[in-house]
């Protein structure tokens, strides 16, 4: 939306965001996690290995549910959008204020990796960094909640 709609967007929020270019997923894992569609106790098995912190076992169990109730063509969809897509280029064009939050302990997206890959290329963009994994939503909401609500408030 930035970089299509630049006008339509007062700022953004990327939370465990990814770098704006392709990325080479092995196929053995996106058909992997593929094949868990409808799964809840599958699905949410995805997500352990991007965490550091305990998380509540109804929490994941309710995430998997959730995870669960998405159709393959939307899984699909995602993985292929993210992993074939590539804006880099036009990176430098987004002006929006924006607040990149990484977890510090972010195994698949570290926050040196962002920093060089998304906020650097970025014209108005900070990082914030919380002490968790690739799962901050889950992981860390008072925190995450606590950056989400400080930004809006500058934007005004």
């Amino acid at each position: 939306m930035s970089v299509l709609a630049p006008d339509r967007v007062l700022g953004q929020i990327l939370i465990a965001g990814c770098p704006a270019g392709e990325i080479p997923l092995p196929s053995e894992m996106t058909d992997d996690w593929l094949s868990r569609e409808g799964d809840p106790v599958r699905l949410a098995q995805v997500a352990e290995p991007f965490m550091t912190r305990p998380v509540e076992p109804e929490l994941m169990e309710r995430f998997g549910q959730d995870a669960a109730t998405i159709g393959r063509a939307a899984l699909e969809g995602t993985l292929n959008a993210v992993m074939s897509t590539s804006f880099t280029d036009r990176l430098a064009s987004i002006t929006a204020p924006t607040l990149v939050i990484a977890g510090g302990g972010d195994a698949m997206f570290p926050p040196d990796a962002l920093q060089t890959a998304v906020v650097a290329p970025l014209a108005n963009a900070e990082l914030e960094i919380i002490d968790c994994g690739h799962e901050i939503p889950i992981e860390a909401p008072r925190e995450l909640a606590a950056l989400i609500d400080a930004f809006l408030a500058d934007l005004g």
